[in-house]
C-alpha cells in the first residue's frame, strides 16, 4: 500500500469523523493511502487544483457523507467521468460489496485510477478508458448497475437516453452538481423522476440528487 497521510490525523484534519461516526479503520487507512497517490500523481497530472486540506476535505466529505446514503442491495456501481477519483474511490473503499466500473475518457486520468485501486488493493474496482457513448455500444445487456452516478460533466440529450435504455429499469441516477442541474431538462421531464434532493454538507452550493427512471419510481425507503 501506498504511504498516505497517518489516517487519524486525516480523518480530524478533515472533519471526516462527524460526516460517518462509524468509519472503519481500514477504510481510514486506505483513505489515507488514496490522499497519499493523489499527492504524488497531481504533481505532473492535473488532477485536483491542490491537495491542501481545503480542497480536499470538501471532495472527500461528499463522498463519505453520500456513502452514508447508498442504496441498498446494489450490487454494481457505474460512475461516468471519474477523474481524480471524487466519489467513486472513496465509494468503493467504504462499500467493499459493491462492484464499481470507473469510466474515464482522458487516457492519464485513467491511468491514475486502474494504479490507485491495484496500490489500494481495491479487487471491487475495474476502470475503463474511453467515452461513454463508445462504452454503452460494447455492451450486449443492459447494464446491473443498482446506481449510475456523475459529478462535474452534463449529460446531453443523446447521451442520457443512451444510459437509460441500457441500464436496468431499477437503477438509481446519484447526480453531483451546484446550481445548474447538468442535465437535458426535456429528457429529465419524460423519462426520470427525482427520488430527493440533498446539500452536501462541508461542499457550499453543492447537491446530491437521486432520480430514478420514471415508470419505477417510488419513495425513498
Amino acid at each position: 500500500m501506498a504511504r498516505g497521510r497517518q489516517p487519524r490525523d486525516l480523518i480530524l484534519n478533515l472533519g471526516l469523523e462527524s460526516l460517518n461516526r462509524d468509519l472503519p479503520a481500514e477504510a481510514a487507512s486506505l483513505l489515507a493511502a488514496y490522499v497519499g497517490l493523489l499527492a504524488k500523481w497531481n504533481r505532473r497530472v492535473n488532477l485536483v487544483s491542490s491537495t491542501e486540506d481545503r480542497i480536499l476535505r470538501p471532495l472527500l466529505g461528499e463522498a463519505v457523507w453520500a456513502a452514508g446514503r447508498y442504496p441498498t442491495g446494489s450490487c454494481s456501481h457505474l460512475d461516468i467521468g471519474s477523474g481524480a477519483g471524487f466519489p467513486a474511490l472513496p465509494f468503493a473503499i467504504l462499500r467493499p460489496d459493491v462492484t464499481f466500473v470507473l469510466l474515464e475518457a482522458r487516457a492519464r486520468r485513467a491511468a491514475f485510477l486502474e494504479t490507485t485501486a491495484y496500490e489500494l488493493g481495491l479487487r471491487n474496482v475495474r476502470v475503463v478508458a474511453g467515452r461513454l457513448d463508445r462504452y454503452l455500444r460494447t455492451l450486449a445487456t443492459p447494464g446491473p448497475w443498482g446506481c449510475v452516478s456523475w459529478k462535474g460533466i452534463k449529460l446531453d440529450r443523446k447521451e442520457l437516453s443512451q444510459l437509460l435504455s441500457i441500464s436496468s429499469r431499477d437503477a438509481r441516477l446519484w447526480v453531483f452538481h451546484g446550481a445548474d442541474l447538468p442535465l437535458d431538462a426535456q429528457t429529465v421531464k419524460e423519462s426520470l423522476m427525482l427520488n430527493w434532493r440533498e446539500p452536501c454538507p462541508c461542499h457550499s452550493g453543492w447537491f446530491l440528487s437521486e432520480y430514478v427512471p420514471r415508470l419505477v419510481s417510488r419513495e425513498t425507503t
